[in-house]
């Protein structure tokens, strides 16, 4: 999905679309280390979605990634 964790809160032309899916909200912040989310649409880890965070280093695929499919 192109527009990303903003089609939640925005219609990105989906027919259908007929809500903000997250509450009070009215943008998107960034990760801690100010980095945009990813999020992916159909997940490819067993969930419908997945969200990741490039951690500290920025970078995607490398050992500080913070993942919504694992558990700490």
């Amino acid at each position: 999905m192109e527009e990303g964790l903003r089609a939640l809160l925005f219609n990105p032309g989906v027919a259908g679309w007929n809500k903000p899916y997250l509450d009070n909200m009215r943008e998107i912040k960034k990760d801690a280390w100010g980095h945009e989310y990813i999020y992916t649409v159909p997940g490819e880890h067993g969930w419908d979605f997945d969200i990741v965070s490039a951690g500290p280093d920025g970078q995607i695929g490398t050992d500080d990634d913070i993942v919504s499919w694992k558990r700490n």
